[in-house]
């Protein structure tokens, strides 16, 4: 994968480096304290670049200093950083950026999306779904419903326990193209005015009278995670090139960036008003 290091893995090995920071040590000076530790391998773990054993972990996290229960919480998230999800069997049969996003959206515990052109994936019916690979992608009908079925799979996260909150801002553009012919765009906003009223669900819609704003440069979601400190990644595409963003300031710039869409997209019921009536035109 592209994005190849878990949301777990990203976590320890910065939870590592900020550690060994604040003790004042290089990499070199815990490899040589350390047998099983060298300073290929330091690396390695604080890049998330590969997994730890829970047992060099702990070695590790004593040599730190690390206090009982910080360390208790660090070893079993090596412990479970391994654990494989719903999507690897999926692995090279859709895109990359889809198994790195549905393994990132799996763990998330906030989710925020802009869309120019398309309803959010999350909120996607089948057929709507399969019109997209299909008119747009030029893919077979197998081929398309092997991704619709991963696109299905992916919106488990809208209803599973502590469900995370999701903030979806949508263009008017995206509801004005009939994806898939009147039947399936009237399907599709149904499903949409569905979603709007779940309690972790926010849907906005961006009127194309709107003023200039970020939303202009293109597509971005952004996925927070429930970590001390916190975790979040950036995803932003423009002209059809997709990059993933980790460095933490460059991710709270994209916070910045997605407020000032939310605020000059349409009041919460203001939009599910427009959705509504928007369906009732279709014909």
């Amino acid at each position: 994968m592209a994005f190849q290091r878990t949301v777990r893995r990203i976590q320890l090995g910065n939870e590592f480096r900020r550690i060994r920071e604040e003790r004042g040590l290089l990499p070199e000076d815990v490899a040589k304290a350390l047998p099983n530790w060298s300073v290929y391998k330091i690396s390695r773990a604080e890049n998330a670049k590969g997994a730890v054993k829970v047992e060099h972990a702990a070695e590790l996290l004593d040599f730190l200093g690390v206090d009982d229960g910080q360390k208790a919480g660090l070893l079993d998230i090596a412990k479970n950083a391994p654990k494989q999800g719903w999507w690897l069997p999926y692995t090279g049969v859709v895109d990359e950026q889809t198994v790195d996003l549905a393994s990132l959206e799996s763990e998330a515990s906030v989710i925020k999306t802009y869309q120019p052109f398309f309803i959010p994936g999350l909120f996607q019916t089948p057929d709507y779904a399969r019109a997209i690979f299909t008119e747009l992608g030029g893919f077979s009908d197998e081929e398309a419903q092997r991704r619709v079925d991963v696109r299905m799979a992916r919106q488990a996260v809208l209803t599973r326990p502590k469900p995370p909150e999701i903030w979806a801002v949508i263009h008017e553009a995206a509801l004005s193209v009939k994806g898939g012919g009147p039947d399936v765009m009237r399907a599709q906003m149904d499903r949409l005015m569905q979603v709007a009223r779940f309690p972790n669900v926010n849907i906005q819609i961006m009127p194309s009278g709107c003023a200039l704003n970020p939303a202009m440069n293109g597509a971005l979601t952004i996925l927070g995670f429930p970590y001390d400190p916190p975790l979040d990644v950036a995803l932003v595409v423009a002209q059809q090139t997709e990059v993933w963003i980790e460095e933490r300031q460059a991710v709270a710039e994209f916070h910045g960036t997605f407020q000032k869409i939310t605020a000059e997209a349409l009041p919460l019921d203001n939009s599910l008003a427009f959705i509504t009536e928007k369906r009732d035109k279709i014909k």
